[in-house]
């Protein structure tokens, strides 16, 4: 049984006119995903969404439809899926913010790789819904539907009372 956590930070900026190498990366695909394969998996989920926002505004995290950044930000962040003692599994750069469609290729790498049972994420309240409707149109990631969702502790105390109770007698099930 393994379990993973996913998390964004959108403060690792990388800018446009900084000076950079033609050379190809050399470790490219081996921790952070290839931001093609990324992209054409974003594009996907995209086309296959009509619109999604996290909650009523009060999360930034999630808005589907969420533009580039602006012109002078080539990367603004990156995402992470750590399994529970801490380990780097899989990576990828942000170039929309924290999009659902993020953590949901990571999610879909792990589970290629490794018997994912447990999925937890910061805003899993609202994501593990918004991933059953995208698993209703891309039959392809069903098996994502079929991990335990969490919200960790720290998390859950952010959240609504609603929302941490509904989570943590979730977590009793297990």
């Amino acid at each position: 049984m393994l379990a993973v956590c996913c998390d964004g930070n959108r403060k690792h900026y990388r800018f446009s006119k900084s000076k950079g190498t033609e050379e190809p990366p050399i470790y490219e695909g081996l921790f952070l995903a290839k931001d093609e394969e990324v992209a054409t998996f974003v594009d996907l989920v995209r086309g296959n969404m009509k619109s999604a926002v996290c909650g009523t505004a009060k999360f930034t995290a999630g808005r589907e439809m969420s533009k580039r950044s602006g012109a002078q930000i080539d990367e603004e962040g990156i995402q992470v899926a750590v399994c529970r003692h801490g380990f780097l599994l899989r990576g990828l750069n942000h170039f929309r913010g924290e999009i659902y469609a993020y953590p949901m290729f990571l999610q879909k790498e792990m589970s290629k790789k490794a018997n994912v049972d447990f999925f937890c994420m910061d805003v899993t309240c609202r994501y593990w819904p918004y991933l059953n409707k995208i698993a209703e149109g891309l039959p392809e990631l069903l098996p994502l539907t079929e991990m335990r969702p969490f919200l960790s502790m720290m998390h859950a105390k952010a959240h609504t009372a609603t929302c941490e109770g509904h989570n943590i007698f979730n977590a009793k099930d297990l």
